[in-house]
């Protein structure tokens, strides 16, 4: 009896019909991709967006601009990025960090990242730098809309500010 199931199970998922989930068993979970070459993770049903050697990811509802350096959700929510020169990081994040975080909160200061969350308005917005001493990737994520977006979701859009400088490791 049971490789009659087996066999039936294995025959029609062949031709492509669904199996019935077992009793008690759990959804399956999302599944990110590695992107080679960034060695950035990449959630299920996110794209990622490059401009001017930077990048970030948002979901797929959000709609890029031709140059993808900003992308909207049909929310309202939004990020904008943009390129900086970081010949001295440390001085940069010195001066980042007393313009943006007076009416903010430090999230994040490393020594490759600085995040500050502005909770003085709506919009909120989310204030990010990544540099690797040579070039800064920035951007700003606006968001209008607090019930729309998770703080997941505007957890991994931010981690997802980058370069966008291939490399042959690839993971």
């Amino acid at each position: 009896m049971r490789s009659r199931t087996m066999v039936t199970a294995v025959l029609l998922t062949l031709i492509g019909l669904p199996l019935a989930a077992a009793p008690g068993q759990r959804p399956e979970r999302q599944h990110d991709i590695l992107v080679p070459g960034l060695g950035v993770r990449l959630r299920e049903g996110w794209e990622m967006f490059v401009s001017k050697g930077c990048r970030y990811a948002v979901p797929v509802t959000w709609r890029p601009s031709p140059d993808r350096s900003q992308a909207n959700a049909p929310d309202g929510n939004g990020i904008s990025l943009w390129r900086l020169r970081a010949t001295n990081w440390a001085q940069r994040r010195s001066r980042l960090k007393v313009a943006y975080s007076a009416d903010g909160r430090v999230r994040e200061d490393s020594d490759a990242r600085l995040w500050i969350e502005s909770n003085a308005s709506t919009p909120v917005m989310h204030f990010v730098v990544v540099s690797d001493n040579v070039v800064a990737c920035a951007a700003v994520v606006e968001i209008r809309n607090r019930s729309a977006v998770a703080e997941s979701d505007i957890e991994a859009i931010v981690e997802s500010v980058g370069g966008a400088q291939w490399t042959t490791d690839l993971k």
